[in-house]
């Protein structure tokens, strides 16, 4: 009965994502040390898709992503769409199951 009440604590205090209430630098790395400390896998947890990442990010961004994900040959059919709507479109596609996430949520 305890740890799902420290859990719950612990899930509203620690916030790594929001500027308004905390450094994002600094939450990054206290999130991550948590993260390190409890052996969270955060691809157990986290899907990158269009929503969640490539929505939010600019194109270089994008392209780099699928390359690290897919590699240049993937970059390439995100680097030929039209629109970023596009662009998006196809990231989601290539890097669905792919388990790579943004090295901020790693």
């Amino acid at each position: 009965m305890v740890l799902p009440l420290l859990a719950f604590g612990a899930a509203h205090s620690v916030n790594g994502m929001e500027k308004k209430f905390t450094d994002r630098n600094r939450g990054h790395r206290e999130a991550n040390q948590l993260g390190g400390a409890l052996k969270v896998n955060m691809p157990d947890w986290f899907d990158t898709t269009g929503d969640s990442y490539f929505k939010h990010v600019n194109r270089m961004t994008i392209e780099l992503s699928v390359a690290e994900a897919r590699g240049s040959d993937a970059e390439l059919s995100v680097r030929a769409a039209a629109k970023k709507s596009e662009a998006v479109a196809i990231a989601d596609r290539l890097v669905a199951g792919s388990g790579w996430i943004p090295a901020r949520c790693a």
